[in-house]
């Protein structure tokens, strides 16, 4: 992204110059690079991807708004569901900060509340696990799930374009590895 850049949206930089790039370097009979350069998304082209700190930034927001809905489901709800829900985030503290969470064992997520589920969530995000933050998100049901859509498809599409980008990276160390003399 741009470093210069101050919201969310001026930080995205279009992909489609570093890709052409990437390409004319490998040249046109490394058809893996070929194959994996045409995996990465239109948008991220077009468009560019969110850095994971922009990602981070935007879950606050995301996160903030799931606690106030997380006690309607997916009938949705009247005024005074999304009141009585509002009112019980307000009350609910966070335990999350005050204890710590271990995301590595097993959790059946069926009897896991939306509350626990963004928690689980936040503490991945804090130790640097987009991977597994998105997978807690995307377990999300009703009201909660639809507020965190955009974060999800966002957080996806990084990750997606991260991981074109690490598998064209390992591609060209292998070739340098094999072109080495005495290898």
């Amino acid at each position: 992204g741009r470093e210069d850049a101050i919201t969310w949206e001026e930080k995205l930089q279009p992909l489609t110059t570093k890709v052409e790039q990437v390409k004319m370097a490998a040249g046109a009979s490394d058809k893996f690079v070929e194959v994996v350069l045409a995996t990465i998304s239109p948008v991220a082209m077009e468009r560019g991807v969110y850095t994971e700190d922009s990602l981070k930034e935007r879950f606050c927001v995301v996160e903030k708004l799931a606690r106030r809905v997380a006690g309607i489901g997916e009938e949705g709800g009247s005024l005074l569901g999304y009141g009585l829900s509002y009112l019980q985030s307000l009350l609910v503290f966070n335990l999350a900060d005050r204890t710590q969470i271990d995301i590595s064992e097993e959790v059946e997520l069926a009897k896991v509340s939306p509350t626990v589920l963004v928690n689980m969530a936040k503490h991945s995000l804090d130790q640097g696990n987009l991977v597994r933050a998105v997978q807690l998100m995307t377990q999300l049901k009703g009201e909660p799930a639809r507020v965190a859509t955009d974060w999800v498809a966002e957080a996806r599409l990084t990750l997606e374009t991260k991981q074109a980008v690490q598998a064209i990276m390992l591609h060209s160390q292998a070739n340098s590895c094999q072109n080495m003399p005495g290898v």
